[in-house]
């Protein structure tokens, strides 16, 4: 292509004709420079549609996984409160039936122990039923058996007793084995060794009758 030194070493008329050749030679490398830009320009404006494209699907996938990780926390969360009520329940099932087992445990001891005082009541020798109780009270020895404490004729001798220490009559022997016999019903009182062996109470209210003797001593 021509330059303006070129130009200028020729004629006038030349000139013009390469000035014009020059100018449309610049029109076209201008031209075709805008184009080159415009179609890089059009590259650019579809690389960067193309990165949002790719931007925008990532961030639909990462709100999906958002999404799928907060359904299953709330699934498991879920599953873990199931699966603890379910334990509570197993649990309060077995407390319930172990409860019930110990009841029935309870009740056949009960039953048990019911018929072993019945077979020993059946099998006290008949001399010993309906003996003379007031017998310990003249010798003064306290009962060893259960059976000869915890009847009405021992408590009926009890309360003569107690009318002697109300008179002021009952001798100091007696005032000692009042204090044995004390210390023998409260051994009897014991519920581990009584359970129902005295069903008319009658180690109870000869405790009473003992303690009455206790307060007239106190007014003597």
């Amino acid at each position: 292509m021509a330059t303006n030194k070129d130009v200028m070493d020729i004629n006038p008329l030349e000139r013009m004709d390469m000035l014009k050749d020059i100018s449309i030679e610049k029109r076209k490398s201008i031209a075709s420079k805008r184009k080159e830009l415009e179609d890089l320009e059009e590259r650019k404006k579809k690389e960067i549609e193309e990165l949002e494209r790719i931007k925008k699907k990532e961030l639909d996938g990462l709100d999906s996984k958002k999404r799928e990780l907060k359904e299953l926390e709330e699934k498991k969360a879920k599953e873990i409160e199931e699966t603890e009520q379910l334990i509570e329940k197993s649990f309060q099932d077995l407390m319930r039936h172990k409860r019930m087992l110990i009841k029935e445990e309870e009740d056949l001891n009960t039953e048990k122990r019911k018929s072993l005082e019945e077979n020993l009541i059946g099998s006290i020798p008949q001399q010993n039923q309906g003996a003379d109780y007031g017998k310990f009270f003249e010798t003064l020895k306290v009962p060893e058996r259960l059976y000869d404490i915890a009847n009405s004729g021992f408590y009926n001798s009890l309360k003569d007793l107690r009318e002697k220490a109300l008179t002021g009559t009952i001798s100091p022997a007696e005032e000692a084995f009042v204090n044995q016999l004390r210390e023998r019903f409260e051994n009897f009182q014991n519920p581990g060794y009584l359970g129902n062996r005295d069903r008319n109470e009658y180690v109870i209210r000869s405790l009473k009758v003992i303690e009455d003797i206790d307060v007239s001593w106190a007014y003597k």
